[in-house]
């Protein structure tokens, strides 16, 4: 994502056919964690470059949101030539926030019902730390919307991302583990897994 003209590989479709889908990408200072020779918001930003641009080519209205405690950038959905640039742009241009992201904070936003019924969450550590704050953001915010969940990690936060990813499949949500070297496996899982749809 860091080279705007690069065209994403994947076929990934989420969601009901003709609703938006919403990718909601982490930009908390945790993004900032070195993952192989990236930092965690580029493994992020390349994962939902390549899920906007499958979407859109795929005919499905798409927005991109970037949030760290507080909604920092919104690009509502459509799935025109012209706004699938402008989200390329942004993913190429992103840093990260000196904020930590706050999964309470984005389970409270109420976004409105033309952002889609399914969120795909691309998100590093939350700062609230336990699995069960996670989880209970997660329950919140699956009661008005399908939720995907990709975790961005690396070697030293492996152990905490499988806690998170147990706990929230626990409930129902489906949840990816991605680092800088397992994008293309990650996007391919997705694929596999996220392409019925419900």
């Amino acid at each position: 994502a860091k080279n705007p003209y690069q065209t994403p590989m994947t076929k990934i479709t989420v969601g009901e056919v003709g609703s938006p889908v919403t990718v909601i990408v982490d930009i908390g200072e945790d993004m900032n964690t070195p993952n192989g020779e990236y930092v965690n918001l580029d493994v992020a930003a390349d994962l939902a470059a390549s899920i906007c641009y499958s979407l859109i080519n795929g005919g499905t209205k798409t927005g991109l949101i970037f949030y760290d405690y507080r909604l920092s950038k919104v690009i509502r959905p459509d799935r025109n030539a012209n706004h699938l640039t402008s989200i390329l742009h942004h993913l190429a241009l992103v840093e990260p926030s000196r904020r930590s992201f706050r999964m309470t904070n984005l389970a409270k936003e109420h976004l409105t019902t033309d952002f889609g019924k399914t969120f795909v969450l691309i998100i590093s550590r939350i700062s609230e730390g336990l699995p069960n704050t996670f989880v209970n953001a997660l329950s919140k915010m699956k009661q008005h919307h399908q939720i995907i969940v990709i975790l961005v990690h690396n070697e030293e936060s492996k152990l905490y991302v499988e806690k998170l990813q147990l706990a929230s499949r626990q409930i129902g949500v489906p949840t990816f583990l991605a680092t800088s070297t397992t994008i293309p496996e990650t996007l391919l899982t997705l694929e596999k897994t996220a392409v019925a749809p419900v």
